[in-house]
């Protein structure tokens, strides 16, 4: 979506994911507020144009609910809606295949874990498409599918169970010790997210040197051997039974069924 500013000048906004758009601007004069933790809550181009924290907009037929604004390079910014959960970075592989064949880059929002870390709950938008149909009957075929959930018009939940062979790993993944889990399911992480060697969750998995070494000059001081290269995950934040405060921080609930 394209919108002019004044002659020339344009602002940019591109459907990203579910989670959230990329915003460009070919204009040098942005103005970015900041708010607690230095954050940035608003963006101002040439005094004309704003986008800020909170805002819904409309993007190619997808709602989105502003929750985050990150700056990127090149006069690139991102407006996150919702971030992907651990959940979906390093527990969604063990149901194995790639994110093509969860469709990650139209239906997919989120994924989250039940409260034993025994099964895994992936959020979709639904659209009466053909290739969304496709998709449900493939995920319906899954060894591990369980059931479906509708929580409104506009969503639906599939549910599936995760290898009792990877709970250790669950667990470990939970506690932040990324780079503990067994070389199976790191090897599983980079073949279904196609990370490559000079990917960052692959060095976080393999406690890169020179991630640690880098991250270590940028915060200014030493982060040794000891720590992993990645937070912890934020639980609230990984379990479905926090379904409503997810929905209702997002867009989905207010999208229109195609």
């Amino acid at each position: 979506m394209k919108i002019e500013v004044r002659d020339n000048i344009y602002v940019q906004l591109d459907k990203g994911n579910l989670r959230g758009f990329t915003l460009f601007t070919n204009s040098e004069n942005v103005v970015l507020r900041r708010g607690k933790e230095y954050e940035i809550n608003t963006i101002i181009v040439e005094d004309r144009y704003k986008i800020k924290v909170g805002d819904e907009l409309t993007i190619d037929g997808v709602n989105y609910v502003v929750n985050k604004i990150r700056q990127g390079t090149d006069y690139y910014y991102y407006c996150v809606q919702e971030r992907a959960t651990k959940t979906s970075q390093f527990i969604m592989p063990i149901l194995g295949y790639s994110y093509e064949y969860f469709d990650f880059k139209e239906s997919f929002y989120n994924s989250y874990l039940s409260e034993n870390y025994h099964s895994i709950f992936l959020v979709y938008k639904f659209t009466n498409s053909e290739e969304y149909l496709q998709l449900e009957e493939r995920l319906q075929k899954h060894p591990n599918f369980v059931r479906i959930i509708d929580p409104n018009p506009n969503i639906v939940v599939f549910e599936f169970t995760l290898d009792e062979k990877y709970w250790k790993d669950i667990d470990l993944i939970i506690r932040g010790k990324y780079s503990n889990i067994s070389t199976t399911l790191k090897s599983k992480i980079c073949i279904f997210h196609k990370f490559g060697v000079q990917s960052k969750t692959y060095k976080v998995l393999y406690r890169d040197k020179k991630l640690r070494e880098d991250m270590s000059e940028e915060y200014g001081f030493e982060i040794t051997n000891e720590y992993e290269l990645m937070s912890k995950p934020i639980i609230s934040e990984e379990l479905w039974r926090n379904s409503e405060a997810i929905l209702a921080r997002t867009g989905m609930k207010c999208l229109n069924t195609m």
